[in-house]
């Protein structure tokens, strides 16, 4: 069990989309040290080496990673810095001062091309297709090599209050009243980031290894989920489907990013609800807050 006084946490990447989420959850553990980019960038290895020596946390939290999926294709050497060779670094760190290691991954490793309703198991074999999920790859691998004592727990289509997000630019694209294309062809479980966070601790106060997935019950196109949010939020807007085949990016997109909860279910350690339910929790919890950024009110 990880929890009490002598618990000492640091943060990593708790500026982003899930790290800021995690500040409130992880606090109830012990002492949360939370460190941005901007006051531990992990490309930096010996400031990191020096910090995490200085600071001598009996957990590590790596919420930093380069998520940029398109922009990994173009600087694939940054990629494999931030995201193999950082986790690496943390790995090697964490060991040597006997913490134990959080490191968040991705449903990228796999090649999403299994057919649906499944979904991808925690032990079934990885097969990135892209810069992106190669280099997270590789970092969950430096991570098992390295450090015995770490959780790697992978998530998919994330989304909350904090930096960009589906949602976000959806409703930004609706409140602007034109037509919406959006991909009916890939499909996964969107996440809140909150409920995310809230499942982090829930394994780290039980002191899970090893690998676990973690994203919201059930599963629904792109398509699905926009049309889920609108009608949720009453806007009026017009939604058409495309295919992936009309909406070409520089990295291949999985077109089956479902991740089975397998671990999670047999540890009775599972808080992540169905992405309908989290969704809606979403809009009550975050929804004056969105409307003021989206409409650019200070």
């Amino acid at each position: 069990m990880v929890r009490g006084t002598k618990t000492k946490i640091v943060l990593l990447g708790a500026g982003g989309l899930l790290g800021r989420e995690c500040r409130s959850s992880l606090a109830e553990l012990g002492e949360l040290i939370a460190l941005e980019r901007k006051e531990l960038d992990l490309t930096k290895h010996q400031q990191v080496r020096a910090m995490l020596r200085e600071l001598r946390p009996t957990v590590v939290v790596n919420c930093a990673a380069y998520t940029d999926v398109d922009g990994c294709e173009t600087r694939p050497e940054w990629a494999h810095l931030v995201n193999a060779l950082g986790p690496g670094l943390l790995a090697e760190a964490t060991r040597d001062l006997g913490a134990y290691l959080v490191h968040i991954s991705t449903d990228y490793v796999f090649d999403g091309n299994r057919a649906l309703p499944l979904g991808y198991k925690e032990e079934d074999p990885a097969s990135p297709q892209s810069v992106y999920g190669k280099s997270k790859w590789e970092g969950e691998e430096r991570v098992r090599q390295a450090n015995p004592h770490h959780l790697i727990l992978r998530t998919g289509w994330l989304y909350g209050i904090h930096g960009r997000s589906f949602p976000k630019a959806i409703l930004a694209q609706a409140l602007k009243g034109g037509p919406l294309k959006v991909v009916k062809d890939q499909f996964g479980s969107p996440t809140w980031s909150r409920t995310l966070a809230f499942q982090i601790t829930a394994l780290l106060r039980a002191g899970v290894t090893g690998t676990v997935h973690a994203t919201a019950h059930g599963h629904c196109s792109w398509f699905d989920f926009a049309c889920r949010l609108i009608q949720l939020t009453g806007i009026k807007a017009e939604i058409h489907p495309c295919t992936t085949a009309e909406f070409p990016r520089p990295a291949k997109r999985p077109a089956n990013s479902i991740l089975e909860k397998q671990r999670l279910l047999e540890l009775d350690l599972d808080r992540m609800g169905t992405w309908e339910e989290r969704l809606e929790q979403f809009l009550q919890s975050d929804w004056e807050t969105l409307m003021q950024e989206l409409k650019g009110v200070p």
